[in-house]
C-alpha cells in the first residue's frame, strides 16, 4: 500500500446524531442512563430495608383495638401515636399517646382505678406519672397524664408497656 501523503483530511465523522461530536453526546446519555438505573436499585434498596423493618419488626399507627387489652387506656380514648415494637430479648414494647376526654385530676383516680381492675400494682407520684407491674404477668406500665395542649378539659395520656420484664421495679414489693 502506498503511503498517499499529505492531502485533505476527511471531515469528523458525524456520530449517530448528525452533527461532530456526537459520540461525545452518545457517551454521555450512556453515562447518564447508568447514573439513573443506579439511583433506582438504590432506591427500590431502600423501599425494600423499610419493608422489612416495619414487616418484621417495627409497626406504627395502630388502633387502641388492636393492642393487648392489658394496656389500659381510658374511656372514648383518641389516639393520636402508637407503636409496638419488639425488643433484642423478644420482649414487646408498646407506646401509645392519645386524648381522654376528662381532666387530668379526675382521670387519675379513674385510671388507677382502671389499671387496678385489669391486675397492676400501681404507684403514683400524684403529679400524673404513674408506674405499674403486673406480677402474674411480668409486665411494666409507665404512664403520664398532662393537661392537653388541645383542650384544659382534656388529658394527653402516653402509656408505654414492656413486656417479659422478669423483676419488679424499684419501691415495689418484691414476689415471693
Amino acid at each position: 500500500m502506498a503511503d498517499r501523503g499529505p492531502g485533505p483530511v476527511p471531515p469528523p465523522y458525524p456520530g449517530p446524531f448528525g452533527n461532530p461530536g456526537g459520540n461525545r453526546q452518545l457517551l454521555f446519555l450512556m453515562v447518564a442512563g447508568a447514573v439513573l438505573v443506579t439511583l433506582a436499585l438504590l432506591f427500590f434498596t431502600f423501599l425494600g430495608a423499610v419493608y422489612m423493618v416495619r414487616g418484621g419488626r417495627v409497626s406504627g399507627g395502630q388502633a387502641p383495638a388492636k393492642l393487648p387489652p392489658e394496656v389500659v387506656t381510658c374511656a372514648h380514648f383518641s389516639t393520636t401515636q402508637s407503636s409496638v415494637a419488639t425488643t433484642d430479648t423478644g420482649a414487646m414494647r408498646y407506646d401509645v399517646q392519645g386524648e381522654c376526654p376528662i381532666n387530668p385530676l379526675a382521670l387519675n383516680d379513674v385510671y388507677i382505678a382502671d389499671l387496678e381492675y385489669h391486675g397492676w400494682t400501681v404507684h403514683s407520684d400524684d403529679q400524673g406519672g404513674i408506674l405499674a407491674y403486673a406480677y402474674g404477668r411480668k409486665e411494666q406500665l409507665t404512664a403520664t397524664l398532662t393537661e392537653s395542649s388541645v383542650d384544659p378539659n382534656q388529658t394527653t395520656l402516653q402509656v408505654e408497656m414492656l413486656t417479659g420484664v422478669s423483676q419488679p421495679p424499684p419501691d415495689f414489693p418484691s414476689p415471693r
